[in-house]
């Protein structure tokens, strides 16, 4: 709820801002995953990131949040896939909670347009910039056609226009190439669920293997 994400926010900013009370917030929310029904402090925060980082960012910046980063991947580390290989900047908390929450954290930042902190973000995930926003333009793109669709347009207009997205991306190249990718994985997926097994692996192939699907190898279904 709307209530929760404020508490929860409030929380980590005072153990971002007063750090002998970290163990404290720390607890407190351990204890709320828990009576929620959630594994893990970082589990609980995952759920509710997405609004979570939309609020945090009208108030603080990337850097105060990557203060409580122990408490944001709360439970993680030891189990993170990632976290190994016997460097120590792989097991920083910051990489763990960023790995784990990339778009929640790259939505806000790319609405803000806000350049130097995204970049901190590649830099601390260990990835270009661009590399990371192209990575992303589903999740990022599908939530402001989300927004739209619901009235708030103006999102969608002012990314495509702001310095962060045009200055590291083909924003109209990359959507169209996600676009295209979903549509062969959809034709694939229809094909497993309506024809034989050993027909749909033929047709699959000529999906995966060529360079776009033919009429041919979707008869029967309506061209897209």
């Amino acid at each position: 709820s709307k209530l929760e994400v404020v508490v929860v926010r409030r929380l980590l900013a005072h153990a971002a801002l007063c750090r002998r009370d970290e163990a404290l917030v720390a607890c407190c929310l351990r204890l709320a995953a828990a009576r929620l029904g959630y594994g893990t402090t970082a589990d609980y925060l995952a759920a509710i990131m997405r609004p979570l980082a939309w609020s945090w960012f009208t108030v603080y910046d990337i850097t105060t949040l990557l203060l409580v980063a122990p408490i944001l991947s709360d439970g993680t580390a030891a189990a993170d896939p990632w976290v190994g290989g016997g460097s120590a900047a792989v097991a920083d908390p910051r990489v763990v909670f960023l790995r784990r929450n990339q778009g929640s954290v790259l939505l806000p930042l790319v609405i803000g347009d806000l350049q130097a902190p995204a970049e901190m973000v590649a830099t601390l995930l260990g990835v270009q910039l661009p590399a990371l926003l192209s990575e992303h333009v589903p999740y990022i793109f599908g939530t402001l056609l989300l927004l739209k669709a619901a009235g708030e347009g103006r999102w969608l207009d002012e990314v495509a226009r702001n310095h962060l997205v045009g200055g590291n991306m083909d924003v109209e190249g990359d959507v169209d190439r996600q676009l295209s990718n979903r549509t062969y994985l959809f034709l694939a997926n229809m094909l497993l669920d309506v024809v034989p097994d050993a027909e749909a692996a033929a047709r699959l192939e000529g999906l995966t293997h060529g360079s776009e699907p033919t009429a041919e190898a979707v008869a029967g279904l309506p061209t897209v």
